[in-house]
């Protein structure tokens, strides 16, 4: 998917724009505002690898679950790079942004700004079974939640040269990062 816009898309299920199972896939230059699903609001990667996200932008996508705008379930060496992701929410559960439930992921470069969850991980929630995990030169701005405002990073995740400005937790610990296993953090 390349140089492509979704706007308004809804599913009752996961993904409300785009729904990647067991492929390898690609999603470049694209913007995704205003979609609605129960998992995913824009975007739902699940039994995948090599998935990327280049250079596109994520604003105002809602899940009525988790991970408002992208999530990545059982998928292997996703990477996310160059991206925005701005006012998405996950209302009932958790990642604002994004929730990731897989291993040796990357996000590089992204800017996250006024993302929320009602969970944990305002802008993104990376789950107890997602291992080896990166977060590198990143920016965090304005995400809110309950618990880790901005990032809640389990299972060796690394988070490096990230910049974390005015997260709030609202209801427990960590106004920018809350984790409770395996965090390497160089910023």
């Amino acid at each position: 998917v390349e140089h492509s816009r979704f706007i308004k898309n809804n599913a009752t299920g996961d993904g409300g724009a785009l729904y990647c199972h067991g492929a390898s896939s690609q999603i470049m230059d694209s913007y995704f505002k205003d979609n609605k699903a129960s998992h995913g609001g824009a975007v739902r990667w699940e039994n995948t690898t090599d998935g990327k996200i280049l250079k596109s932008t994520f604003i105002s996508n809602f899940a009525t679950v988790n991970a408002g705008a992208v999530s990545w379930l059982n998928s292997t060496r996703g990477v996310i790079n160059g991206s925005v992701f701005k006012l998405n929410c996950a209302s009932t559960g958790v990642g604002g942004a994004i929730r990731w439930s897989g291993s040796n992921g990357t996000i590089f470069d992204a800017t996250f700004i006024n993302n929320t969850a009602y969970g944990h991980g305002g802008a993104i929630s990376w789950a107890e079974i997602a291992a080896n995990g990166k977060i590198l030169n990143s920016r965090f701005i304005n995400n809110t939640n309950s618990q880790g405002g901005a990032i809640t990073p389990h299972n060796n995740c690394i988070v490096e040269n990230c910049r974390f400005i005015n997260n709030t937790a609202t209801k427990f610990y960590g106004g920018a990062i809350s984790t409770e296993d395996g965090i390497s953090s160089n910023n």
